[in-house]
């Protein structure tokens, strides 16, 4: 078995980057292999950027790209700040771009609820951007991610005196910038009575793309997979449009609590040493239960350390993940999820 926090043995960490970075080889097997390659990255730090730093782009087979967007908005990165400080410093642009998306994310990912962190994390952005180098890819990575919390700081910049900064600030503004849906697809969610809501959402073609990179950016990966050959989480959500309706799906988004799928009530331990776990429970024993928290993470606990359990009532999905979207995001998100597959 392979352990996150040891390092992989050099023969083992070649195989997996080799498969990983081969196109001769299938692709599910590539993003296999680059996944588990990613899952230890806490000691193998150096390598997992040199796998991925070809993907910053965005370009590439999508399931390839997945496990770099997924890696880029991992919340679990608000622990290690100061490594991807350090990463966002490099001389080598690849490795600064890995380290300037992490910390982009952590301000912007709304699951991120270490307020520590993402004060570190402005912190550090603060440092960036007086280096022209850094700027460059810092404006770079807010452009490719249309991280609008950022729009005030491009702005600054436009005429900023190093042309390369100037440049890349027009760019990033230019995907800023670009002006909302017309029509019924403008409409925003928040204060929207909710059949009118629902409605509207129905009658509005959705973009794939476009929900694609809402899935990613409102952070459902964290807790949702759309492929079986993904690491489990909650609720895989790959063929998901061919069991509910659109109207049930949008419910399932905004009122994540109204139903829940079966399996995945979320249950609360409180162990005798003060400790809390929460997520799903995937295996239980006489002495021991196998609980899967929504990163995915699995935490073994002893029946005899813990001191109270409880179903929760509500979803462990927050309410409020769709704030500050429009009827056209929401349509777009619920496209993107025709299109994936149950196999």
């Amino acid at each position: 078995m392979i352990s996150p926090k040891a390092p992989l043995p050099e023969n083992l960490l070649a195989i997996l980057n080799k498969v990983a970075g081969d196109p001769g080889e299938p692709v599910e097997l590539r993003a296999r292999a680059l996944r588990l390659l990613v899952s230890t990255v806490d000691r193998n730090l150096d390598a997992v950027v040199a796998a991925l730093a070809p993907l910053t782009q965005g370009e590439g087979p999508p399931a390839l790209v997945g496990v770099w967007e997924e890696f880029a908005r991992d919340p679990r990165h608000a622990k290690r700040v100061n490594v991807y400080s350090g990463l966002a410093r490099d001389e080598a642009a690849p490795r600064r771009l890995v380290g300037a998306t992490v910390l982009i994310n952590l301000i912007t990912n709304p699951i991120v609820t270490d307020s520590g962190a993402r004060r570190n994390a402005h912190t550090a952005l603060d440092t960036l951007w007086k280096s022209p180098a850094s700027a460059i890819t810092l404006l770079e990575v807010i452009g490719r991610a249309r991280a609008a919390d950022f729009l005030l700081q491009v702005e600054a910049r436009l005429a900023d005196p190093d042309a390369g900064v100037a440049a890349a600030a027009r760019a990033a503004h230019g995907r800023l910038a670009r002006g909302p849906e017309a029509g019924a697809g403008a409409r925003p969610i928040g204060g929207s009575p909710y059949d009118e809501l629902v409605q509207a959402v129905l009658a509005t073609p959705g973009d794939a793309r476009r929900g694609q990179e809402l899935f990613l950016q409102r952070a459902c990966f964290a807790c949702h997979t759309v492929s079986p050959h993904e690491p489990p989480k909650g609720p895989m959500l790959g063929g998901i449009a061919q069991r509910y309706s659109r109207a049930e799906l949008t419910e399932s988004i905004l009122k994540p609590s109204a139903k829940i799928a079966q399996g995945f009530e979320s249950q609360l331990f409180k162990l005798r040493n003060g400790q809390e776990v929460e997520g799903f429970v995937v295996r239980e024993g006489g002495d021991n239960v196998d609980v899967r928290n929504v990163a995915g993470a699995t935490t073994t606990l002893e029946k005899g350390d813990i001191a109270l359990r409880e179903k929760r009532e509500a979803s462990i999905m927050p309410e409020g993940l769709m704030t500050g979207a429009t009827v056209a995001d929401l349509a777009a998100l619920l496209t993107y999820l025709e299109t994936t597959g149950s196999k």
